[in-house]
């Protein structure tokens, strides 16, 4: 199996095939539609106003609460992600399952 050129220096996820061109290319718009989906999913985590319970916060929190969704949705891509990427890859290709 090739290594895959991964996004942002992570590894390949657990079920991802790259061992053709078209796989390392369905592969790698999986991955990225995984890593953008964990950064929507996470933005909801960092709300200010769900964090603080309604009260006002500072610059910083906010700042700090702005760049957590970012965060968490790279660490979680640059370790292999959710599974979502090898459940995506198939249909990508055109194969049933």
């Amino acid at each position: 199996m090739t290594s895959l050129p991964s996004i942002g220096g992570g590894v390949t996820p657990v079920g991802v095939k790259t061992d053709t061109p078209a796989e390392r290319k369905s592969a790698q718009a999986a991955i990225a539609f995984e890593r953008v989906l964990l950064g929507e999913l996470t933005k909801a985590i960092a709300d200010p106003q769900l964090v603080s319970g309604g009260q006002p916060t500072s610059g910083a929190t906010s700042m700090m609460m702005s760049q957590l969704p970012d965060v968490l949705a790279d660490s979680l891509s640059q370790s292999g992600g959710i599974g979502l990427a090898a459940a995506l890859q198939p249909a990508l290709q055109g194969v049933r399952k």
